[in-house]
């Protein structure tokens, strides 16, 4: 998973993160997440816990 903090889908800086498949290169995107509440300024995303 990797955060984007400074993603713009809900407003400036909302945040998202991104659900990665690394059985080979290049990494495939599997899915994304977005705060349900999130607006602008809520930066989601800047954290992840270690896998």
């Amino acid at each position: 998973m990797i955060g984007a903090p400074y993603d713009d889908d809900n407003g400036s800086n909302s945040g998202s993160a991104y659900v990665y498949d690394f059985p080979n290169t290049p990494a495939i995107i599997t899915g994304s997440l977005e705060g349900s509440t999130t607006k602008g300024g809520f930066t989601f995303g800047t954290l992840q816990a270690p896998m």
